[in-house]
């Protein structure tokens, strides 16, 4: 079957059953997976069980692989049935689920944070239940968290707080402060976390004037390299870091409640939202196209530079300068790492699909084409190549290369890339209208029926 026919057939599937396309998978699920608290173990007259539950919502096989740290940054061993280990893997078919309960192996009390990498989005959740003689007193649910620059909570003289640095190579500094009802600032303190490192924070210790109906706000950043945090907050922009965090507290009957996420999402995790992206549209790559290696690499240079790459049909990379100029839309993203998949397929097949002219032209078809399949918007192209080229100065990247050789030229303009796009997808739905037709009445209700992903030849009244 060639690619114009599988497009065609996967155009008819996300538009009849939008139940099986990436469309659905859920908000939660991501491939980066931290968990700002982790408790077990105790003696029987306090213990903590823990159990992570695990589910693989794609059609793809997952791998997860899990890493146990104590509050120091130390690797902490868990037992789950086969002897204590600080990190484990566990593969998870597709739409399968798994649970691991831990198991009590000595009367001391581990406590610290967990972080898990899958290589397919994967919902997961952690239950710490406190038990006493073997009975079951309370439980509390841990969520899987980005990092942020910033968490904000509305707590009271009973809550936790636990906040984690997940760098592995560097201490930070965060700045806690504790706000009253009056939104005035009754405590603030620096904790410094070492790598990997974890600490919870109780309120009342916070805040010894903290009676039982005290109800303020704790705010947690921003955060710093350990040292180069003054009593002013001021940082220099590269000595900033973001951090997890996660709260809970306790009613009058002793019962625990997780506290609703408190994370600050703007800037975006861009890092952990890369990987994602990557992870949806190399998965629905493959399948349109099994050249593309599923093993494929990805390299997030710390770059200034708008940038992108793909290199001898194996690596593709984002620099931190390009995915924080698309930071507010997956789709844009999506369309990016697309392109350049593009290009990964032109590198090994030896030959444009879409254009033969132009292997610019050729991958930008080929990124908003998986994008729609990943899940993403495809009209995310023009937002990308609209950023781009007000960041650049063109509808370009500031040093674009293909097999490492510099095509500067290979570039046109904005409206010509747009207009070959419209193009493109008009010709695909013109294969298949009602699909298009019915994608779009589902996701573009409003937009004008000449839009692209619309019914091909109907002009608006």
């Amino acid at each position: 079957m060639s690619i114009v026919s599988k497009i065609i057939s996967i155009f008819i599937i996300i538009a009849s059953s939008m139940s099986v396309t990436a469309q659905n998978i859920p908000e939660s699920a991501h491939v980066n997976l931290y968990f700002p608290h982790f408790v077990f173990g105790g003696p029987p007259q306090n213990e903590w069980i823990a159990k992570i539950s695990l589910l693989n919502p794609t059609s793809a096989d997952a791998t997860v692989r899990l890493f146990f740290f104590a509050e120091d940054g130390k690797s902490m061993a868990v037992d789950f049935g086969n002897g204590p280990q600080s990190n484990i893997v566990i593969p998870l078919a597709s739409r399968e689920a798994a649970t691991l309960k831990s198991l009590v192996s000595s009367d001391n009390l581990s406590s610290g944070w967990a972080y898990g990498y899958a290589d397919t989005p994967i919902m997961s959740h952690i239950s710490l239940t406190y038990s006493q003689q073997g009975r079951s007193r309370t439980a509390v649910m841990v969520e899987s968290v980005l990092p942020s620059n910033s968490h904000i909570y509305q707590v009271s003289s009973s809550s936790r707080v636990s906040v984690a640095n997940f760098y592995s190579d560097t201490p930070i500094d965060v700045m806690v402060t504790l706000y009253d009802s009056m939104l005035q600032d009754v405590r603030s303190h620096v904790v410094t976390l070492p790598p990997a490192g974890q600490e919870l924070i109780k309120v009342e210790a916070l805040y010894p004037e903290a009676n039982s109906k005290f109800r303020g706000m704790f705010v947690s950043g921003p955060s710093a390299v350990a040292g180069r945090l003054g009593d002013d907050i001021v940082t220099a922009a590269d000595d900033v870091r973001k951090h997890i965090a996660w709260a809970y507290e306790s009613d009058a009957e002793g019962t625990l409640i997780n506290l609703p996420r408190g994370r600050i999402s703007f800037p975006a995790s861009h890092r952990d939202e890369i990987w994602l992206t990557f992870h949806h549209v190399l998965k629905s790559a493959h399948v349109l196209a099994s050249v593309i290696p599923l093993d494929l690499s990805l390299k997030i240079p710390n770059d200034h530079n708008v940038n992108a790459y793909a290199r001898n049909g194996s690596e593709i990379g984002i620099t931190m300068g390009l995915a924080e100029l698309l930071g507010d839309s997956p789709s844009e993203l999506a369309f990016v790492i697309g392109h350049e998949i593009g290009h990964i397929y032109q590198q090994l097949s030896r030959r444009n699909e879409f254009d033969a002219r132009n292997k610019e032209h050729d991958a930008d078809v080929w990124g908003a084409i998986l994008s729609l399949i990943a899940g993403y918007d495809p009209y995310g192209a023009a937002g990308a190549l609209a950023k781009l080229k007000m960041a650049t100065g063109r509808a370009s990247l500031s040093q674009q290369l293909f097999e490492d050789i510099p095509i500067a030229d290979a570039h046109r303009s904005m409206n010509t890339r747009l207009s070959n796009l419209f193009d493109q997808l008009t010709v695909m739905c013109s294969y298949a209208p009602e699909a298009c037709e019915t994608y779009k009445k589902i996701i573009h209700p409003h937009l004008p029926d000449v839009s692209p992903l619309g019914p091909a030849g109907i002009e608006s009244e």
